[in-house]
């Protein structure tokens, strides 16, 4: 799968809300290891995401598709809100 790049400059908002959006997550599913066992993420991407203080598009399109983390509220959007243009299935081929 063609990994998504996307070409942003995040503003210090968006740096911030990417921030508290990926700690909310990980604080909601129950820490770093739950999350990574509810949807097959390694335990040290995810930690690497804290480090970073953010997470990929890529990640953060996969993340929006497992039901638990839907069912919980969080979008693509909310966790990468400098994408504007996302990656769809087709164009992954």
């Amino acid at each position: 799968m063609k990994a998504l790049k996307p070409k942003t400059k995040p503003t210090d908002d968006q740096c911030k809300q990417m921030a508290e959006s990926l700690r909310s997550l990980i604080d909601d599913c129950g820490g770093t290891t739950k999350l990574s066992e509810m949807t097959g993420i390694p335990f040290w991407t995810i930690t690497s995401w804290l480090r970073r203080k953010k997470i990929s598009a890529e990640y953060a399109q996969r993340l929006c598709s497992v039901p638990e983390i839907k069912a919980l509220g969080y979008s693509k959007e909310a966790l990468r809100p400098d994408v504007t243009v996302w990656e769809t299935k087709a164009q992954r081929g």
